[in-house]
């Protein structure tokens, strides 16, 4: 995957970094654990993070696997539950975010207000998606590492991370990789043709169009993940709501 910046590329000036918010919710408000469709792909990864979301179990879990999986879905979910039981200090961000804001501070030397952001004394949840863009990213990695140390040894503040792997295999940065690594890590796989068809069921009901078993049951075949099916949900309902034609799986098959 291209990087837009390397740690010793130039990046552009910017404001010094804004003082840390409560919650930062960057992702959709409306994936909750409720909504999460749960199975035999992510029914232990489903157990691990409501657990965890009660403050029950350890302090740092990583959910791992291949993109559209529902790994952001589950960290949302976890954040979502934090905020509806009104609790603050929950700091929910990209990885992506958070190595542009290192590498524009380690240029500027702005690295005290950075750390005064990151390691202040109210956060008690710090969720990153992401994690991999660290790799190769050797000072920015040992600041991410340093940040989540010093978060849950002086803080008590639990940490859960997203990653597109194990963190061994990932090739992280050795100080970032031997803390993941004492983290409960926790596979999120792909979910096999009946999720993918009940989900398809489920995202169509929520936009308000009956889909048929046997249009529901091709499409599952076409689409390898959770993220591909928001994409053909869109285009199914776009079919009915623009064309004003019921489902057939000959018509649907054109549209994919």
């Amino acid at each position: 995957m291209r990087r837009l910046f390397s740690e010793t590329s130039l990046v552009p000036a910017r404001p010094a970094p804004a003082k840390p918010e409560q919650q930062v919710l960057p992702w959709k408000e409306d994936r909750t654990f409720a909504n999460f469709l749960v199975g035999g792909s992510n029914n232990f990864a489903h157990q691990v993070s409501r657990t965890f979301a009660e403050g029950e179990g350890p302090s740092t879990i990583v959910l791992y696997g291949l993109p559209g999986v529902g790994k952001t879905h589950l960290l949302n979910a976890i954040a979502e539950h934090l905020r509806a039981r009104g609790e603050d200090g929950v700091e929910v961000l990209s990885a992506e975010r958070f190595l542009n804001e290192v590498i524009s501070c380690m240029r500027f030397g702005r690295m005290s207000e950075f750390r005064e952001k990151y390691r202040n004394q109210k956060q008690r949840m710090f969720i990153l998606d992401g994690v991999e863009v660290f790799v190769g990213k050797e000072k920015s990695g040992l600041e991410l590492a340093q940040t989540l140390e010093f978060l849950n040894q002086q803080h008590d503040c639990r940490v859960a991370i997203a990653a597109s792997d194990l963190p061994v295999r990932l090739g992280l940065p050795s100080r970032l990789a031997a803390l993941l690594v004492g983290a409960l890590s926790v596979p999120v796989h792909a979910p096999d043709k009946e999720m993918r068809s009940a989900l398809l069921v489920q995202k169509c009901a929520e936009r308000g169009v009956e889909l048929p078993p046997s249009v529901s049951d091709y499409m599952a075949t076409r689409v390898p993940g959770f993220r591909q099916v928001e994409s053909v949900v869109r285009r199914l309902v776009a079919q009915v709501q623009f064309d004003n034609h019921p489902f057939f799986a000959d018509r649907s098959r054109e549209r994919l």
